[in-house]
């Protein structure tokens, strides 16, 4: 660690762990173990160190404290090396690897489940003392099903002085030995280019999804003597339906609306696009928050994908009394600031988010509004962001920011935004943010 903090200090980015087991990591001293997964937890801790990396790795110390640390530690990359070396088991006993095929698999579905987006490599050795054809298509299969980012692909060669070259003749030719390791070569590579042009898809298929959802999205705020308005979605890398929406229905009333699509991706982006529209639609002939909202539910229920739900408050801003009724399905409550620098949570949730049961009525709340009031209604974008620390931006941060906001909405929105930014200190955001904001003048 001493090392660590030395090398960050005369500007190091970049740490990296080197073994040829380094999983296996175990310090004891006294009654204390230290693992590397402890080791990790303090190398994140020191500043100026952006990324940590380890190699390589032993399957069967492959443990779950380990999966964790590198899944909820953001300066540890998302890739592990571990090398594999054969998919016949009579194989592996004879490389002393001290592992099955069928052990390494549960590991590797093990990882996968802790980070799904996880890239990992493997090493395979081909041409092994004894191996056979019908063991060499066990590798082969292996690749297939495990789909490795890459792998490290190599010919046996007898090693004079090792226990292999003691025990067991080089009796594989050298023309198969080449054979196997440019077919399994051939294999990895068709796997590698179909993740790549996979990855590619998915980029056009983000960009395309947040065309969909900036084209649907208000291009002005309403304009009143009496009201100041602001609004403002952030797309993430990974975009998800976060909508906001301003329908006028007459010159003292309003109808107000934000929600959150659940899901990434074009599939988000078109469902949030439908639903806005549906908004719309309907608003032509019910105004009221509650009846709007079920009405919207039921359209949505009977086109409902599977596992896809929406969060939304839906308001109805009268600009003459100055009253807003409000109905919410599954969303954040309203943060509304009076004069006084009293934060109050109103428009509470009364309902299930759309699309997830049928038949689900929802409850109006009026909320008197008077001169110096700022109304701040938000999405999940701008409480769950984490910082290095794995620690959410939070709620009270908002509240906090709310309070000291003497300035109009759209500042109060780009205060948040880059309150949010300095928080997480780089790290990609997973979810869009999005904040809608007035001041009764």
């Amino acid at each position: 660690m001493a090392e660590a903090r030395q090398l960050a200090s005369e500007g190091c980015k970049e740490i990296i762990l080197l073994g040829q087991t380094v999983n296996s990591y175990r310090y004891r001293e006294g009654d204390r173990t230290t693992r590397l997964s402890d080791l990790l937890h303090t190398l994140h801790e020191i500043e100026r160190i952006e990324r940590i990396r380890f190699i390589t790795n032993f399957p069967k110390d492959m443990t779950d404290d380990l999966l964790e640390a590198v899944r909820d530690l953001p300066k540890c990359t998302k890739y592990l090396h571990v090398p594999v070396q054969s998919g016949s088991n009579r194989i592996l006993e004879r490389m002393k690897r001290g592992y099955t095929v069928e052990e390494y698999c549960e590991m590797l579905d093990r990882v996968r489940d802790w980070m799904p987006e996880v890239a990992v490599t493997s090493d395979f050795i081909v041409g092994f003392c004894g191996e056979t054809d019908d063991e060499f298509q066990q590798t082969c299969d292996l690749v297939r099903e495990s789909r490795f980012k890459n792998s490290y692909i190599f010919k046996y060669s007898e090693r004079p002085g090792t226990k292999g070259a003691e025990h067991y003749a080089d009796d594989v030719p050298e023309l198969v030995k080449k054979d196997r390791n440019n077919h399994l070569l051939a294999i990895q590579n068709a796997i590698s280019h179909q993740a790549l042009m996979e990855n590619q898809r998915l980029e056009k298929e983000m960009q395309v999804a947040k065309t969909i959802q900036q084209d649907f999205l208000p291009l002005q705020t309403p304009e009143h003597d009496q009201f100041l308005f602001a609004a403002k979605t952030i797309p993430a890398r990974i975009v998800g339906g976060d909508f906001y929406d301003f329908i006028p229905f007459d010159d003292r009333t309003i109808g107000i609306v934000l929600g959150d699509v659940s899901g990434k991706g074009v599939g988000a982006a078109l469902h949030m696009a439908r639903l806005m529209c549906d908004f719309r639609y309907v608003s032509q002939t019910q105004h009221e928050p509650p009846t709007l909202l079920g009405k919207v539910y039921n359209i949505l229920f009977e086109r409902a994908r599977r596992g896809l739900f929406t969060t939304v408050v839906y308001a109805v801003l009268d600009r003459k009394q100055r009253t807003m009724r409000v109905a919410n399905a599954g969303h954040h409550p309203i943060l509304l600031l009076n004069k006084k620098k009293k934060i109050v949570e109103c428009g509470q949730a009364s309902g299930a988010p759309l699309g997830i049961i049928p038949k689900v009525v929802y409850k109006q709340e009026e909320i008197k509004l008077h001169r110096g009031d700022t109304i701040l209604i938000y999405t999940d974008g701008a409480v769950e962001p984490k910082n290095k620390e794995n620690v959410p931006f939070g709620l009270q941060k908002i509240r906090d920011l709310l309070i000291k906001s003497g300035s109009s909405p759209e500042d109060l929105i780009d205060k948040l935004q880059k309150s949010i930014q300095r928080f997480v200190a780089g790290q990609q955001p997973f979810d869009d943010l999005t904040f809608l904001s007035f001041r009764v003048l």
